[in-house]
């Protein structure tokens, strides 16, 4: 996980609160149906892993493509599917895409409950520049205080949040710390970038 710079003050939430949210949703079991195009995305998927036989890199909230597409040329020897909610920013990937990569329109808190229930394996998860939702009404929707957290969270042996948000940085390490994992926090020094937000 790193952080670059705090640009604005981010609701935080108490420690109290956010414990309060983790626990509960790992022990409760997010229901809400699947929509028959969550279902066709998650087919995409498997039908694309099931051509080109390769580990698994997800790349959640893509956007344009640009960060999977380079760790595409990074993991030539993974497959890199980058999943984005918006058909409109997927469209505008540089084309041609690798061999080794597919973009997917799909809501991620379906594909990740998609991809646990396949059990599918994943290599590397990438979260970079989440919007951190400021308002307090807004708690939930942050990845982290969200019921969709704890299979996020469990999909892959490496996960990797890139945010310039260090109160988001901070409140999703505690949350994985509760869950039990062993997250890192870092600074971001160099000058190498996977996102044009990033860059």
């Amino acid at each position: 996980m790193t952080h670059r710079y705090q640009s604005f003050r981010t609701k935080k939430i108490s420690a109290r609160k956010l414990v309060g949210l983790v626990v509960k949703h790992a022990t409760t079991t997010f229901q809400r149906p699947f929509p028959d195009h969550q279902i066709d995305a998650f087919n995409q998927i498997a039908a694309f892993l099931a051509r080109v036989d390769l580990p698994l890199i997800i790349d959640s909230g893509c956007g344009t493509g640009l960060s999977s597409q380079k760790l595409a040329t990074l993991f030539p020897d993974h497959a890199v599917v980058g999943i984005d909610k918006s058909e409109n920013r997927l469209q505008r990937a540089i084309k041609p895409l690798a061999k080794n990569l597919l973009l997917v329109r799909g809501e991620l808190s379906d594909l990740w409950r998609l991809l646990a229930s396949a059990e599918l394996s994943v290599a590397r998860h990438y979260l970079l520049f989440p919007n951190p939702w400021p308002k307090a009404c807004q708690i939930k929707r942050r990845f982290y205080a969200h019921p969709v957290f704890k299979t996020m969270a469990s999909l892959a042996p490496y996960f990797e949040l890139r945010t310039n948000w260090l109160v988001y940085a901070e409140e999703c390490a505690l949350a994985l710390t509760i869950l039990g994992h062993n997250p890192v926090l870092s600074i971001k020094t160099d000058r190498t970038h996977l996102t044009l937000f990033e860059k």
